[in-house]
């Protein structure tokens, strides 16, 4: 039952992401709320890259680096979608595969220290969230900032 509902949780993100960023589109990928935050694509890539990031920590083969600037690749929605879904599937796959007993164990965690996998199954969640909310304002209140 363990597996099934964290199953269900990371669905449940997937569907609330999805819904939000499948409105990205190359007219709005550059929008910011001011010049002090960072373009919708910026924000999209970079989830794509921090679920990656969040793999590694899970011991699964990482696939970028994270993103750390402003610059043109970041607005690439099709390499962003690809990260998003790569790591997306990546996750499901581990908790599918985790056993219930090791979702208690601890392990050592880059920025976090020493952590449970449950707990940092829950900061992927958490940080998906975070971010869709800065997209979903963005993509209503922002506008292209030269």
């Amino acid at each position: 039952m363990q597996k099934e509902i964290l199953l269900q949780a990371l669905d449940q993100n997937q569907i609330q992401f999805w819904e939000i960023c499948n409105k990205i589109t190359p007219e709005n990928v550059g929008f910011q709320l001011n010049d002090e935050t960072p373009p919708i694509g910026f924000i999209f890539r970079h989830i794509g890259e921090a679920l990656s990031w969040y793999g590694a920590i899970f011991g699964l083969p990482a696939d970028s680096e994270n993103a750390k600037t402003n610059e043109a690749p970041e607005l690439d929605i099709e390499r962003s979608r690809f990260l998003v879904e790569q790591g997306f599937k990546k996750i499901k796959a581990y908790v599918e595969n985790t056993p219930d007993s090791d979702w208690l164990e601890i392990i050592e965690a880059p920025l976090f220290g020493k952590i449970s996998r449950a707990r940092l199954f829950s900061r992927v969640l958490f940080h998906n969230s975070h971010h869709l909310g800065q997209v979903s304002l963005t993509l209503m209140r922002g506008e292209k900032i030269d």
